[in-house]
């Protein structure tokens, strides 16, 4: 059996490290330069591809090649897609439920909106309900 949905496999890990490993540093910065952020720091603009286990940051040309293969006919049973990192995705295009635009602008505008409902529920609250 292949890795799961997501192309991620799970391996056995013996358990943690002493806190005094030699090893911790060396491989802790390895794998920090996986995570470095893109260019112009953030997250950037990038189109969610979702649904049945399955979430991807594509960039907006993937998003557009994914929806052109969804809208096919017939829909091919099987899709192979790259996310934004590269990682590359082989799923039933059966498991894709949503596409999903996600800009900065996008993202700021809903943080104030969550931070302007969070502040209405404070203002509602009674003394009692702390």
């Amino acid at each position: 059996m292949g890795p799961p949905l997501g192309g991620v496999a799970h391996h056995r890990v013996r358990g943690p490290r002493p806190a005094h490993s030699p090893h911790s540093d060396i491989t802790m910065n390895r794998v920090s330069n996986y995570f470095d952020e893109p260019q112009g720091g953030g997250y950037g603009d990038f189109y969610a591809v979702a649904g049945e286990r399955l979430w991807a940051a594509v960039t907006r040309e993937e998003a557009e090649r994914i929806e052109a293969l969804l809208d096919r006919t017939p829909t091919p049973e099987w899709m192979v897609f790259h996310d934004r990192v590269g990682s590359r995705f082989r799923v039933r295009t059966s498991v894709i439920r949503v596409i999903i635009q996600s800009t900065a602008e996008q993202r700021t505008a809903d943080r104030r909106l969550e931070r302007a409902r969070e502040e209405e529920e404070k203002e509602d609250r009674k003394p009692w309900d702390d």
